[in-house]
Order: structure tokens, then C-alpha cells, then sequence
């Protein structure tokens, strides 16, 4: 039988610790995932990655890489992974409000170094590696047969929408004018 997705509203009550804790506190945030994700069984865990991995893909937009680029002064394909891992571990609430609306972020500061604060963020393997550490016969692949490539997803292709023009500031600050303002963008 292949594994299932964990449902969203299971998915989310494990992130609730962590909403609470501000959102440049990332060592804070990773003790607290880890200590919700310690509680899961292995087949909880897999189920776990498979709902992250998801909304971690639905993130993968054109407008949320440009709020991410302009407020952190710049963004690469990595930092924008550690950007939506920092993002799904803001929890529903705000993981959602920005998927509706990018300058919604204004509403989650991430601390005077976004991208520092995001590039610490790698809470996409955490999953993993809790689940290697308690049986310690398992090879440095048995997470990824677990969770297989087919359960993950397609996570290759482009970002959806429009790609931005990083020089265009004056289209930044009508599209998004609260991160505008808020990050001195002029």
C-alpha cells in the first residue's frame, strides 16, 4: 500500500508551537518542530513529508520569489526553498495569507535579515533525518525510498505565473506597497 498524505488539519496543529515563537527565532522553531515531529510514528513522519512537500511546491511561484527577492535584497533558488520552508512554519494562518495575497508578509516579519533568517531555515529534512535516527540499520537512502519521487511530486519545473523583472520597483511597490514601505523599498 502506498503512503498516504497527512491530512492539513493534522499537518498544521503540528506547526502551532512554532507559529507562536517570533519569526526570526529559527533554532527556537526547529527545536519545537522537532519535539512535534519526534511524537509522530515513522509512517506519520512520511506522511508528514508528503503534505510538506506539497505545500512547499504550491509555494513555488513567480510572486512570491519577487516579494522574496526584494525584501531580502536578493534571492536565490535556495534561499527561495528556505524562504517557503520559513513560510509553511509561520502556520495556516499565515502560510495562506500569503498565498492569497504575497504582501500579506508584511503581517510576519522575519527580523532585520530576511534572507539570513530564511537560510537558516532547512526544516524540509528534519522529517528525515528523526526518522533515520531511530533505526540506525536504515542506509543514508531508505528515507528517500520511503518517500518516494512519485509521492513527492514534480518539484522541477518553473515557478507558476509571471516571472518578475527584479528592476522593476515601481511595479513592486503597486503590486506589494505594505512590503514596500516596510522594507524601504524605493
Amino acid at each position: 500500500m502506498s503512503p498516504q498524505a497527512m491530512d492539513e488539519s493534522r499537518f498544521w496543529s503540528i506547526f502551532e508551537p512554532l507559529a507562536a515563537i517570533p519569526g526570526e527565532e529559527i533554532e527556537e522553531q526547529e527545536e519545537a518542530l522537532a519535539e512535534q515531529l519526534s511524537q509522530l510514528s515513522d509512517d506519520e513522519l512520511i506522511a508528514f513529508q508528503m503534505t510538506y512537500k506539497r505545500l512547499h511546491a504550491n509555494a513555488y511561484r513567480w510572486d512570491l520569489w519577487e516579494v522574496a527577492y526584494h525584501t531580502g535584497g536578493g534571492c536565490s533558488d535556495d534561499s527561495f526553498a528556505y524562504f517557503r520552508n520559513w513560510l509553511i512554519g509561520r502556520g495556516r494562518q499565515a502560510y495562506h495569507a500569503v498565498m492569497e495575497n504575497p504582501d500579506n508578509l508584511a503581517d510576519y516579519p522575519m527580523g532585520e535579515d530576511p534572507m539570513l533568517t530564511a537560510q537558516s531555515v532547512e526544516w524540509d529534512v528534519l522529517a528525515g533525518q528523526i526518522w533515520e535516527q531511530r533505526d540506525d540499520s536504515r542506509d543514508d537512502n531508505a528515507w528517500f525510498v520511503a518517500v518516494s519521487e512519485d509521492t513527492e511530486g514534480d518539484f522541477n519545473s518553473e515557478p507558476a505565473g509571471q516571472p518578475f523583472h527584479e528592476e522593476d520597483l515601481d511595479g513592486f511597490r503597486s503590486r506589494y506597497p505594505r512590503l514596500a514601505e516596510m522594507y524601504n523599498i524605493n
